[in-house]
Protein backbone atom coordinates (compact mmCIF):
# COMPACT_ATOMS: atom_id res chain seq x y z
CA UNK A 1 0.00 0.00 0.00
CA UNK A 2 1.00 3.22 -0.94
CA UNK A 3 2.15 5.48 1.94
CA UNK A 4 0.15 8.60 0.10
CA UNK A 5 -2.93 6.67 -0.02
CA UNK A 6 -2.40 5.83 3.40
CA UNK A 7 -1.66 9.51 4.26
CA UNK A 8 -4.76 10.77 2.51
CA UNK A 9 -6.89 8.46 4.34
CA UNK A 10 -5.54 9.44 7.57
CA UNK A 11 -5.82 13.08 7.35
CA UNK A 12 -9.51 12.61 6.02
CA UNK A 13 -10.27 9.90 9.25
CA UNK A 14 -8.84 12.59 11.83
CA UNK A 15 -10.88 15.19 9.55
CA UNK A 16 -13.83 13.69 10.68
CA UNK A 17 -13.02 12.99 14.51
CA UNK A 18 -11.21 9.06 14.22
CA UNK A 19 -9.05 8.64 16.30
CA UNK A 20 -6.00 6.51 14.50
CA UNK A 21 -2.77 6.04 14.08
CA UNK A 22 -0.91 4.31 11.97
CA UNK A 23 3.02 2.78 12.48
CA UNK A 24 5.60 1.88 9.51
CA UNK A 25 8.26 -0.29 10.09
CA UNK A 26 10.11 -2.02 7.02
CA UNK A 27 7.43 -0.97 4.90
CA UNK A 28 4.70 -2.76 6.71
CA UNK A 29 1.79 -0.34 8.11
CA UNK A 30 0.46 -1.13 11.38
CA UNK A 31 -3.20 0.44 11.88
CA UNK A 32 -4.68 1.47 15.56
CA UNK A 33 -8.35 2.72 15.01
CA UNK A 34 -10.92 4.02 17.69
CA UNK A 35 -14.13 3.44 16.72
CA UNK A 36 -18.21 2.66 17.79
CA UNK A 37 -17.28 -0.69 18.34
CA UNK A 38 -14.00 -0.19 20.33
CA UNK A 39 -10.42 -0.70 18.94
CA UNK A 40 -9.19 -1.99 16.12
CA UNK A 41 -5.31 -3.12 15.46
CA UNK A 42 -4.66 -4.21 12.17
CA UNK A 43 -2.40 -4.07 9.52
CA UNK A 44 -1.69 -3.24 5.84
CA UNK A 45 -5.13 -3.88 3.88
CA UNK A 46 -7.20 -4.36 6.77
CA UNK A 47 -6.40 -1.49 8.63
CA UNK A 48 -7.18 -0.07 5.43
CA UNK A 49 -10.62 -1.66 5.44
CA UNK A 50 -11.45 -0.61 8.88
CA UNK A 51 -10.50 2.96 8.41
CA UNK A 52 -12.52 3.10 4.86
CA UNK A 53 -15.77 1.93 6.60
CA UNK A 54 -15.48 4.50 9.76
CA UNK A 55 -14.82 7.31 7.36
CA UNK A 56 -18.05 6.38 5.22
CA UNK A 57 -19.83 5.44 8.45
CA UNK A 58 -18.92 8.80 9.79
CA UNK A 59 -19.98 10.45 6.34
CA UNK A 60 -23.29 9.06 6.53
CA UNK A 61 -26.03 11.55 7.81
CA UNK A 62 -26.92 10.89 11.15
CA UNK A 63 -30.88 10.35 12.31
CA UNK A 64 -30.17 11.03 15.81
CA UNK A 65 -32.30 7.93 16.32
CA UNK A 66 -30.66 7.58 19.89
CA UNK A 67 -30.80 11.57 20.61
CA UNK A 68 -30.77 12.67 24.51
CA UNK A 69 -32.62 15.50 25.81
CA UNK A 70 -30.15 17.19 28.14
CA UNK A 71 -31.40 19.65 29.77
CA UNK A 72 -32.93 23.64 28.87
CA UNK A 73 -30.92 26.98 28.59
CA UNK A 74 -32.06 30.40 28.64
CA UNK A 75 -34.03 32.03 30.67
CA UNK A 76 -37.08 34.66 31.44
CA UNK A 77 -36.45 38.44 30.81
CA UNK A 78 -37.56 41.58 32.05
CA UNK A 79 -37.28 44.91 30.12
CA UNK A 80 -39.65 47.75 30.23
CA UNK A 81 -42.51 46.18 31.35
CA UNK A 82 -42.09 43.26 28.29
CA UNK A 83 -41.48 39.72 29.65
CA UNK A 84 -40.16 37.55 27.26
CA UNK A 85 -37.75 33.98 27.30
CA UNK A 86 -34.89 32.46 25.39
CA UNK A 87 -35.73 29.22 26.94
CA UNK A 88 -34.39 26.41 24.64
CA UNK A 89 -33.81 22.23 25.00
CA UNK A 90 -30.70 21.25 24.34
CA UNK A 91 -30.44 17.49 22.80
CA UNK A 92 -27.13 15.08 22.34
CA UNK A 93 -26.75 12.44 20.29
CA UNK A 94 -24.20 10.02 21.51
CA UNK A 95 -24.04 8.20 18.30
CA UNK A 96 -21.98 11.22 15.86
CA UNK A 97 -21.45 13.36 19.83
CA UNK A 98 -23.00 16.66 18.41
CA UNK A 99 -25.71 18.63 20.29
CA UNK A 100 -28.53 18.84 18.36
CA UNK A 101 -29.92 22.74 16.35
CA UNK A 102 -33.44 23.21 16.94
CA UNK A 103 -34.36 22.39 13.34
CA UNK A 104 -33.28 18.96 14.23
CA UNK A 105 -34.92 18.83 17.61
CA UNK A 106 -37.90 19.53 15.25
CA UNK A 107 -37.40 16.98 13.22
CA UNK A 108 -36.98 14.42 15.90
CA UNK A 109 -39.66 15.35 17.81
CA UNK A 110 -41.64 15.48 14.23
CA UNK A 111 -40.15 11.21 13.65
CA UNK A 112 -40.78 10.69 17.31
CA UNK A 113 -44.33 11.85 17.26
CA UNK A 114 -45.37 9.91 14.54
CA UNK A 115 -43.86 6.80 15.60
CA UNK A 116 -46.15 6.74 18.40
CA UNK A 117 -48.98 8.74 17.10
CA UNK A 118 -52.29 5.92 17.34
CA UNK A 119 -53.26 5.37 14.04
CA UNK A 120 -56.73 3.42 14.99
CA UNK A 121 -59.96 4.91 15.89
CA UNK A 122 -60.82 3.91 19.93
CA UNK A 123 -63.01 1.01 20.32
CA UNK A 124 -65.40 3.21 22.34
Amino acid sequence: MKKSVIDRLVKKAIALGIECQVIESDGIHAFAIRCEEGTHLALEESGVKILQREIKRRKRPCRHENAEHVGYTGGYHFYAGEVWDDIREEWYCPQCGRYLSQKQIARLKQRLYEKTTVTEEPPF
